[in-house]
């Protein structure tokens, strides 16, 4: 099971709250854009992908984020299944009854609607992070791509849900709410300093069965919701704390040729990267209000490695079990509270990280003595690493300036 059911599942919660108690992530301020559209789901979904567009043009990321989550409908979309869904209001009560009928064809249209809608909302995606102009085009399609990510969610059957016809005229009130979200949106509550990651790939997932955080800034694991209710905050921040602890048991997994996106990539090049963890966040877009808390001000060392233990106590594989426990308590990829907040680099360790932003992967042959201790300090704050598979190779950190 993913992160997001784990955390609801009660004998797994039982035990998560014998190592901590719960706790909450909720905003301080009041609500400043209230829910009107009726499907607030697919408002939410559509928020989180032109969120993480928006931050990563304003980060001054060089590439577009085009490796999504919804790429994988496609294969789940088929051709052959006509069912689809209606619903009808009983004309005594007033209730909604939904059913689903047998559309001959429909299948075949829906597959073909889904590579236009996907191919369409990355072409726009691309344009903006060109030119920045945040167009209805470019909202409406990505609208349309929550319905693709409610089928990656949910599994095929979600697709019956997929009206062709109705999702090909534009909603008007889906796009005006969305670009209230947007205009109101903190692209800077957390300030990108050193890196940043949208959706990265966990290496230690297969202990969940998958599941990402939605971004990493600096050490920060950050989930986006747009909510104006708060019953699911215990699970939310439950699910940030797994996050975190996934991350210091065995990093991210990021292809060498998309060091920022980083997104579910399957490429040979694949490279691991650790990232000093510093705490947890939520973004608030109905509030426009980030929320965060350190990792030192939650647990302390002993907890998060319980933490490791009770996420590995159902793993079969024991090899893979024990290399897990011995990354989690020998390599811990979380800021110690003695650590201060920023400490500046000197000119030596500057200048080392611009020689490895400028190449792909050094020989240590080209480093100088003073530069290979540089690296060291580097390596330590999480903006460069050695790579695993030849350890002869410094590969580049995963940077973005400001």
């Amino acid at each position: 099971m993913s992160v997001t059911t784990l955390v609801r599942e009660p004998k797994f919660l039982k035990r998560l709250r014998s190592i901590y108690p719960a706790s909450k992530l909720v905003p301080t301020g009041e609500v400043q854009i209230p829910r009107s559209h009726e499907r607030g789901d697919h408002i939410g979904t559509a928020f989180d992908y032109l969120y993480r567009l928006l931050i990563a043009r304003a980060a001054g990321m060089p590439y577009p984020h085009l490796y999504w989550e919804a790429d994988r409908a496609l294969s789940l979309i088929s051709p052959h299944d006509d069912e689809t869904s209606y619903s009808i209001e009983c004309q005594y009560t007033g209730k909604i009854l939904h059913f689903t009928a047998h559309k001959s064809g429909m299948g075949v249209k829906r597959h073909i609607w889904a590579f236009q809608a996907l191919s369409n909302a990355k072409d726009l995606a691309a344009d903006y992070h060109a030119n920045g102009d945040l167009t209805d085009d470019l909202i409406w399609a990505f609208f349309q791509l929550s319905y693709l990510e409610v089928v990656v969610r949910g599994g095929p059957n979600k697709a019956v849900h997929i009206d062709t016809d109705k999702l090909s005229t534009r909603d008007v009130g889906a796009i005006s709410e969305l670009r209230t979200l947007i205009e109101a949106a903190d692209l800077h509550g957390l300030k990108i300093t050193s890196n940043l990651l949208l959706s990265p790939t966990l290496s230690a997932e297969a202990l969940t069965y998958g599941g990402a955080p939605d971004l990493v800034v600096d050490g920060w694991i950050c989930e986006l919701k747009v909510v104006t209710h708060f019953g699911d905050a215990s699970k939310w921040f439950d699910q940030l704390v797994l996050y975190a602890v996934l991350t210091a048991m065995g990093g991210f997994e990021i292809g060498q040729a998309d060091f920022w996106t980083a997104t579910g990539s399957k490429r040979r090049d694949v490279v691991r990267s650790a990232v000093v963890i510093k705490g947890i966040a939520i973004y608030f877009a109905r509030h426009a209000q980030w929320v965060r808390i350190s990792l030192d001000d939650l647990f302390n060392m002993e907890q998060i490695i319980e933490i490791g233990k009770l996420l590995c106590r159902e793993l079969k594989h024991e090899s893979f079990r024990k290399s897990l426990l011995e990354d989690l308590q020998t390599n811990m990829c979380v800021r110690t509270r003695s650590a201060k907040e920023d400490i500046p680099l000197t000119v030596l360790q500057s200048a080392t990280l611009d020689r490895l932003r400028q190449e792909c992967e050094i020989l240590p042959a080209k480093l100088s003595t003073q530069e290979v201790r540089a690296l060291g300090v580097l390596r330590k704050r999480g903006l460069a690493r050695l790579g695993p598979a030849r350890d002869e190779v410094f590969y580049r950190p995963v940077w973005i300036p400001c």
